[in-house]
C-alpha cells in the first residue's frame, strides 16, 4: 500500500495518463492494487482514494482475460473498466472474506450497485476501509450542516 504521486508500473499507457491527470487535479490520499470481483469475471487493477471520490482502474489495457490466462472476455468486462464511487453515493461498506481470507471489502451504493474488492493483504484492506470510512463520516457531517 502506498501513497504515490506520479503513477509508475505496468498499467496501460492510456490509464497511466489518466491517473497522472487525476494526481495533478485531485488529491489522491491512498493507492493500492486490488481485484474487482464480479459474478463472471475478476479484474486486476488499482483503487485510488481521493478526497471526494474513490476510483477503480482496470490494469489490463484491453487484451487478455479476466485474471485467468487464456480466457476470453465476455459480458461487462469486454472493454477497459473503470469505476468511480462518490462518497455521497456510498450507502454502506463492509469487510468481507474472499478465498477464505479476511482481505475483501464490499461497497454498497445508493444507486443499487455493489462491488467486491479483494486485496492481497489484510493490512491493505484495513487501510482502505479506514480511509473510506473516515471520508464517509466527513461527507455525512458536511451534508448535515
Amino acid at each position: 500500500m502506498s501513497c504515490l504521486n506520479p503513477v509508475k508500473g505496468n498499467l496501460h499507457r492510456k490509464h497511466q495518463l489518466v491517473l497522472n491527470i487525476y494526481y495533478l487535479f485531485l488529491r489522491i490520499v491512498l493507492q493500492t492494487k486490488c481485484q474487482c470481483i464480479m459474478p463472471f469475471a475478476t479484474r486486476d487493477g488499482e483503487i485510488l482514494l481521493g478526497q471526494a471520490r474513490a476510483y477503480f482502474f482496470d490494469a489490463e489495457g484491453g487484451g487478455g482475460g479476466g485474471g485467468r490466462a487464456g480466457r476470453k472476455r465476455r459480458g461487462p468486462w469486454r472493454a477497459n473498466k473503470s469505476i468511480v464511487w462518490w462518497y455521497e453515493e456510498i450507502r454502506e461498506i463492509h469487510k468481507r472474506r474472499y478465498l477464505l481470507k479476511n482481505t475483501a471489502l464490499e461497497i454498497f451504493s445508493t444507486t443499487g450497485r455493489t462491488s467486491l474488492l479483494a486485496f492481497a493483504f489484510e493490512s491493505d484492506r484495513e487501510q482502505v476501509y479506514n480511509t473510506v470510512h473516515k471520508s464517509l463520516s466527513l461527507s455525512l457531517s458536511l451534508s448535515l450542516s
